[in-house]
């Protein structure tokens, strides 16, 4: 079961889930074809060795929270990702939550690695 959740924007409450649609729409908006460039642009949010969060990473967090909202909705959503981020750095709680939701949902969708291929490339007919 995905983690669903829910957060006030500019007074506004919305739903946000971070589902396929959520990854498409980002992918979208940073032009990537494939799932591991998704997966490479997701972990640019990673801090280095003792740092904290970049610019750039608190940026890319907030357009993956604007995609799982607007694939919640079929409004246009009237806030940017710099609307988000000022959200998000004036309660830390908030923060916590949509990081937790959005870890549940990765550790569910990682593909089973042990049988990810369509056959082994072995014809099973006998001569």
């Amino acid at each position: 079961m995905q983690a669903k959740g829910v957060i006030q924007i500019q007074g506004k409450q919305y739903q946000y889930q971070f589902k396929m649609k959520a990854r498409r729409l980002f992918m979208e908006l940073y032009g990537l074809e494939y799932m591991d460039e998704y997966e490479k642009k997701v972990q640019e949010m990673i801090p280095k060795k003792g740092k904290s969060m970049s610019l750039s990473a608190w940026y890319i967090f907030a357009n993956l929270l604007r995609t799982a909202i607007q694939s919640e909705t079929e409004e246009a959503l009237e806030f940017t990702a710099d609307d988000l981020l000022d959200e998000l750095m004036n309660d830390q709680s908030k923060l916590n939550q949509i990081m937790k939701n959005f870890q549940i949902n990765q550790e569910q969708k990682q593909p089973n690695k042990k049988n990810n291929s369509v056959g082994s490339g072995k014809s099973k007919a006998r001569k």
